[in-house]
């Protein structure tokens, strides 16, 4: 007999509360503008663990960002949720369902070179845009990491 464990996807209420505050547009637009000044100064100081995604699902899924600005050339760092995929990570430029694409989105674009800091590890990157098969597999394990990704999708075309 073979049995298979894989995580949980029963939420406890505080994860319950968040997944449908961020699903929201209201509640997402208040997250961004709450969550992000605090992880940008909390991840930096715990070396990664601590974030305010904390308790949830997918606060282990949260890590900072560092790019460069396309235009200025500054530096730029950004909390966001990713997904592990391999040994890639990806990132939804989902802007929590806004109608323009993120500003880290075409810094990107414009100057893939990242670090990718999260849970006592950072890590060099490089950034493509997916497209295709590939798009659909990394969109299905991003959904699967985050569900939330789906109302964002339905809420606007660029996703």
């Amino acid at each position: 007999m073979l049995l298979l464990l894989g995580p949980s996807k029963m939420m406890n209420p505080w994860q319950y509360i968040t997944k449908r505050i961020a699903e929201n547009k209201w509640g997402a637009y208040v997250a961004r503008r709450v969550a992000r000044p605090i992880d940008l100064r909390l991840i930096p100081l715990s070396n990664g663990y601590l974030n305010t995604g904390l308790g949830t699902r997918w606060g282990k899924s949260i890590g900072l960002l560092t790019c460069w600005g396309a235009k200025s050339g500054a530096e730029r760092k950004i909390p966001l949720l990713y997904t592990r995929f391999g040994e890639s990570i990806i990132l939804v430029a989902s802007k929590a369902g806004e109608k323009t694409n993120p500003a880290w989105f075409y810094n990107l674009r414009k100057k893939p070179e990242c670090t990718m800091q999260s849970r006592g590890h950072c890590a060099a990157y490089v950034a493509r845009q997916v497209s295709g098969e590939e798009y659909d597999k990394a969109w299905s394990i991003a959904c699967e990491n985050y569900p939330g990704y789906e109302k964002y999708k339905a809420r606007v075309e660029r996703i």
